[in-house]
This record gives C-alpha cells, sequence and structure tokens, in this order.
C-alpha cells in the first residue's frame, strides 16, 4: 500500500493537482488544511486526492462511476473534469448543509448523472442501483456515506453485487472512521492514502479474485 510520503510526491502532475485542488474551493480549510472556502467546496485533503486522482488517471477514464455521500457534488465534479466517467450514479441524503451546491457542481455532465436523493441502506436505493445497472457493471465507487463502520459495510454490500471484476472500490475518512476491510472478504487494499497534515484516509480496494 502507498501513504502519501511514498508517492512521487515531486511529479509535475502530483504537485499541479495539489495546487488545483487547493485553489478550486474547500469546504473547511481549518478542517482539511488547506485552500480557500468556497468554489467547488470540496472535502478532502489535496495531498490525499491529489495522490488518488495520480491513481484513478491510470485507469480511467471510467464507464460506470458509483458515489455514496456526495456532500457539495464536488468531489464528483473534480473526477469527471480531471478523470472522466460515461455515467455516474450517486446516492446522498442531502443532509450536508452544502448540498444545495450539488446542481451547480454537477450541470456540466447532468445527461450523464443520475441521482437517489435518500438513505443509501433503503429498499429503495437497491432497487434504483438495481435497475441503473442492468447488465452494465461498476467500475469504480467511490464510498464515503454517514462515517460508521456499519454504514460503510452496509454501503459496501448494497454495491459488490453490482461491481465489474476490475472494479476499484475506495472508502474516504478512513482515520476518523476507523474503516477495516475484514468483514469485506471480497476486497483486497491496493493503497492507502494518509497526509501527515490534517490526515483523512482514502483507501483504494480492487476486488479479491482468490
Amino acid at each position: 500500500m502507498y501513504f502519501v510520503s511514498d508517492m512521487d510526491t515531486t511529479s509535475t502532475l502530483w504537485n499541479t493537482l495539489v495546487t488545483e485542488i487547493r485553489s478550486i474551493g474547500i469546504d473547511s480549510p481549518a478542517v482539511f488544511g488547506c485552500g480557500n472556502f468556497g468554489g467547488y467546496l470540496i472535502q478532502q485533503n489535496a495531498e490525499e486526492y491529489a495522490s488518488l486522482i495520480c491513481l484513478m488517471k491510470q485507469y480511467g477514464p471510467f464507464k460506470n462511476y458509483l458515489e455514496i455521500g456526495a456532500a457539495s457534488g464536488g468531489n464528483l465534479r473534480f473526477i469527471h473534469e480531471n478523470v472522466g466517467f460515461a455515467r455516474a450514479i450517486s446516492f446522498d441524503d442531502c443532509s450536508h448543509p452544502h448540498s444545495t451546491f450539488q446542481d451547480e457542481n454537477s450541470k456540466s455532465f447532468s445527461n450523464k448523472l443520475t441521482r437517489f436523493i435518500g438513505d443509501s441502506h433503503s429498499y429503495e436505493a437497491s432497487h434504483t442501483l438495481e435497475v441503473w445497472v442492468k447488465n452494465d457493471k461498476i467500475d469504480f465507487a467511490f464510498i464515503d456515506g454517514d462515517h460508521s463502520a456499519l454504514g460503510v459495510l452496509q454501503d459496501f454490500n448494497m454495491v459488490l453485487p453490482y461491481l465489474a471484476d476490475n472494479a476499484l472500490v475506495v472508502f474516504h475518512d478512513t482515520i476518523s472512521i476507523g474503516v477495516s476491510i475484514e468483514h469485506m472478504p471480497k476486497l483486497k487494499p491496493k493503497a492507502h492514502f494518509v497526509s501527515k497534515h490534517n490526515p483523512c484516509g482514502i483507501l483504494v480496494c480492487e476486488l479479491n479474485e482468490g
């Protein structure tokens, strides 16, 4: 696995991304340790997120992207602009105070986006996902939902039947939640990005074919 300190932080791409992430607008500069309030209102540590985007660029653009926990929608917007996807589905209960910015952040790709507003643990959510996927499975899933260990497990179990064989699954806020994949035997860790400064933690996993 990779920590931010293990990444090539001298690379032009990584440094360009860090600078861009800090400039596009952060939800809470005090919490995430950098950037200016406003703009995309993204909720990411810039160093960890830049490391994730670098990895995603090796595999993307993606065909079917899923996100659980949208907040302002800034994460989805930045990934669309910097990695790309053919279509996306977002699950969010719109309880975040900046959820009202989701329409603004998704306007450039609204024709590619399906939004489910409500509890990702509900029957309605799983049914919506089943209908959306059909036979075209998810190749990237970003899980950043209710920030509880049980909630993370429930979200993963909902998504699991619809993952493509080569799918990547990302969990955000691993430091604050203490995400463990010991109850997710279908996954194996690929990278764990943890900054030394105001860490959130981003865990990247792939399906365990064994």
